[in-house]
């Protein structure tokens, strides 16, 4: 069985056991004196203690229930994949599962952010995403209005969709629309602006990047990829989770400081180097960008078998980045530093999450649901249906770090 379908079959599993461990002062192993301490103290107190020394302990006892048969085929498939800087699974009576580390998956892709079989499946770092975010226990920066965080996303008709097997991607590269359309590229973006304007203002000459907020002064952060993550059911499918409640679906925009930096490749890792900005998607009405996506859907249904081959496909249709965000003004979010995501989880990344979600339809979440992990022509392995769902990492402790918000509640 391959990795990545053990583990998204693993974490149905235990989706399903959760009902078991309602109870977490059961699991930890000083539950008396925890019990004892959060008793004495304030409420901040013990949501501090639940997200930062409870809330772990419980994944990791979540990620040693499962069937027998799968925990052997997991011992297997670590020991002959054991490749990158991960190593190897340690022996112990708590063994180093895919589930509370896991990135992606076995992955062989290429592209920002994207592992290959030879990727880290337990990351050591401290400082990881996803994570839980208490808004209460945010604070309030003004500074951050001061330089307003705002996005110069360029219409774009060359980008590329990817199924790699574990997300939905859109690669953008790196060339912005010409100001010479064709009648049906205009009507395309009128369309999905909502505008009936005869001729939008295209900027020639210049990226789709990030600037102010957060990030570094007098930088630019370029927009390289935009994922997808979701769920199987409504109550779940985000990385990030806000008061401990997920979302059906979160994207993710990705940058890197083109300012700094000759490439995303030299900028992972690096302090300023990665900037991903976030927003939750919940289910209303139909969304006529991601109407515009989920038509291209259907030609990559499968994986691709390489990065930039097999199940990707080339769009020409015009794309408004900026379309996708729920407020244009960019003035209410979080942030705080974590890592990627997916392989190899680099950290030192600059987290921005907005406080206002995207609204799609449940018809359009249900086309996602529909794509596959394996390639065309491959058959699902046994006891595992293949489908693409539940691909969110769990929530990772948030340890020493602090959350800012650029707004009061």
């Amino acid at each position: 069985m391959e990795i990545f379908a053990l583990a998204v079959q693993e974490r149905q599993q235990l989706w399903k056991n959760r009902e078991k461990f309602s109870k977490w002062e059961q699991l930890a192993e000083d539950s008396a004196e925890l019990s004892t301490y959060l008793t004495s103290v304030s409420a901040k107190r013990r949501r501090q203690a639940f997200t930062n020394r409870i809330f772990p302990r419980i994944q990791s006892a979540l990620t040693e229930v499962q069937p027998p048969a799968a925990a052997a085929t997991q011992s297997h498939a670590h020991s002959g994949d054991s490749g990158g800087s991960g190593g190897s699974n340690s022996s112990g009576s708590r063994r180093d599962t895919l589930l509370p580390h896991f990135c992606s998956a076995d992955l062989d892709q290429g592209g920002p952010g994207l592992g290959s079989k030879s990727s880290v499946l337990k990351i050591n770092g401290v400082h990881q995403s996803p994570i839980n975010l208490t808004s209460s226990d945010a604070v309030h920066d003004p500074r951050l209005l001061d330089h307003p965080l705002t996005d110069h996303y360029q219409l774009t008709r060359d980008f590329e969709l990817i199924n790699t097997g574990y997300v939905l991607q859109l690669s953008l590269r790196p060339k912005p629309l010409s100001t010479t359309v064709s009648d049906h590229n205009l009507s395309d973006w009128q369309f999905n602006n909502g505008t009936s304007s005869p001729k939008p203002d295209f900027l020639n000459g210049t990226e789709s990047v990030l600037t102010g907020g957060p990030l570094e002064p007098d930088c630019s952060f370029q927009l390289i990829d935009i994922i997808f993550h979701w769920g199987k059911e409504l109550d779940r499918g985000s990385e990030h989770t806000i008061n401990f409640k997920a979302y059906p679906m979160e994207i993710q925009f990705v940058h890197w400081n083109c300012s700094r930096f000759s490439s995303y490749e030299e900028a992972l890792g690096k302090e300023h180097g990665i900037a991903v900005s976030s927003l939750f998607v919940q289910i209303g009405r139909e969304h006529p960008t991601i109407k515009m996506v989920i038509d291209h859907i259907e030609e990559v249904q499968f994986r691709a078998e390489t990065a930039r081959k097999g199940r990707s496909k080339r769009i020409t249709t015009v794309l408004n980045p900026s379309s996708l965000l729920p407020d244009p003004a960019l003035r209410d979010y979080w942030y705080y530093i974590g890592s990627l995501t997916i392989p190899p989880c680099h950290e030192n990344v600059i987290w921005i999450l907005y406080r206002y979600p995207l609204t799609i339809s449940h018809a359009q979440l249900e086309e996602f649901r529909r794509l596959k992990t394996f390639t065309r022509g491959e058959s699902p392995t046994a006891g595992y249906e293949g489908q693409m769902v539940d691909n969110f990492r769990p929530t990772q402790a948030l340890s020493d770090r602090t959350i800012y918000s650029s707004f009061k509640l």
